[in-house]
């Protein structure tokens, strides 16, 4: 599952002719957003204004067996509160197996008629289009108007889709270099595990060893304060290879990953930022007896007090409400749950630092790294990406307890929550800056 909110213009112009009531065009958003044609899905596609906004891509059999209540879900989805700036209008892409016929047209009749009433009813949203793409990919795949009775225009099985698709690119080549674009999940899964920098062997061992004799501290503050100075470096710098240079910094961040703490520090020392994650991390320490502060003690202590000697812990003023909403958004950061976004660009700082130390991770560090990496993948809404994260996990590491949860967590929440709130996605992030 997965989904994107970036803007794309159409027919904002006199001499701009991209129309999504032809295939080709249709086709090339999809290509374009997606990274590719998928195969058994349903592609949701918000309008408004004379622009797509709001992009949803799920598995067309899993949805086929609960049409009605999955078409009410898609529809919050797309055009619901969270989703403002709600779309006008929708167009829906069923990619199936079969070509289109008249039989296989009206298999389709049921689910068709939910997400046109639920997008109708609950949201005064019109499912203006639905295009039926049939057929192995490749040559024989066939596009046409579903529903069309018109043998002039779209006669079954319908138009070659690699042709409408290829023609529609030639004419619209911004749409082939979309920034905001998804590469296929085991290409991205591919071009991740193949080194930006490589390194060389010598290097490669030298950093195992620093790794080895980092005296590199696990404590709260001094966790916190290496990542983040990493994630503010490669922020200001956008320059990664510096990385390969200090060996004994690159080592030091190594060792962090080959503990479960170092881990999952992570993820809200870039959703949230450095005193959230610490005030996360020292309430932990608390609770676990982990302090000067024995665990008993704490335990006696009223929440006002355990979150007044939280402040009191943290450096620079904090309040205790100020405490308490900290620990609330590091526990909903990991759901991707908190009422605003996520600082979207520390989590892509993260992946971009990731991505550099799997050069050196071995064991535990390499387990770290890639299961991080599905969990960025699941925060950005790209779910099936993600998916292929974890089964290389799970492929390399079988008993990784990680890998599983998350596996079970995308599974129970679909698309992560801040993917379904437009202005909170990351696709927004990327069409809006």
């Amino acid at each position: 599952m997965d989904t994107s909110s970036e803007l794309t213009p159409h027919g904002s112009s006199p001499n701009d002719h991209f129309n999504l009531g032809t295939a080709g065009d249709a086709l090339a958003l999809v290509h374009s957003c997606f990274g590719e044609l998928p195969e058994d899905s349903l592609v949701l596609i918000g309008i408004m204004d004379g622009r797509t906004g709001g992009h949803l891509r799920v598995d067309l059999s899993a949805t086929m067996h609960a049409p009605q209540s999955r078409a009410a879900q898609y529809a919050d989805w797309l055009a619901g509160p969270q989703a403002e700036p709600a779309p006008d209008a929708v167009m829906a892409l069923l990619f199936c197996p079969e070509l289109p016929s008249p039989e296989t047209q009206n298999a389709y009749a049921e689910l068709l008629l939910a997400l046109a009433t639920a997008f109708w009813e609950d949201h005064a949203t019109v499912l203006s289009r639905v295009w039926h793409i049939g057929g192995p990919p490749g040559p024989q795949r066939r596009v046409r108007a579903l529903g069309c009775q018109d043998p002039n225009c779209c006669p079954f099985p319908g138009m070659p889709a690699e042709e409408q698709l290829a023609a529609a690119l030639q004419a619209h080549p911004e749409l082939q270099s979309s920034r905001v674009s998804a590469p296929q999940p085991r290409q991205a899964l591919a071009e991740y595990l193949r080194p930006a920098h490589p390194p060389s062997e010598k290097d490669m061992h030298l950093v195992q060893q620093l790794a080895d004799c980092s005296e590199v501290s696990l404590a709260a503050q001094s966790l916190a304060a290496l990542w983040d100075e990493t994630l503010r470096r490669v922020q200001w710098t956008q320059d990664l290879r510096w990385l390969h240079q200090d060996t004994e910094h690159t080592g030091a961040l190594l060792a962090t990953l080959r503990r479960k703490r170092g881990r999952d520090a992570l993820i809200p020392l870039s959703a949230l930022g450095f005193h959230a994650a610490l005030a996360g991390m020292r309430f932990e320490d608390m609770m676990l007896g982990n302090t000067t502060f024995g665990r008993e003690d704490f335990d006696e202590l009223s929440d006002h007090e355990q979150l007044t000697l939280l402040s009191e812990s943290l450096p620079g003023e904090s309040a205790p409400e100020l405490a308490e909403q900290m620990l609330n958004d590091y526990a909903a950061c990991w759901a991707g749950a908190t009422d605003y976004a996520p600082n979207w660009e520390r989590i892509d700082a993260l992946d971009r630092i990731l991505r550099e130390l799997l050069a050196y991770a071995r064991g535990m560090e390499r387990e770290s790294v890639l299961n991080v990496k599905a969990w960025i993948e699941w925060a950005r809404g790209r779910g099936s990406i993600s998916a292929v994260f974890i089964q290389a996990v799970l492929a390399e590491f079988p008993d990784s307890t990680l890998a599983g949860l998350l596996a079970r967590f995308s599974e129970a929440f679909g698309v992560c929550p801040w993917a379904r709130v437009k202005r909170q996605s990351h696709s927004w992030r990327l069409s809006t800056s």
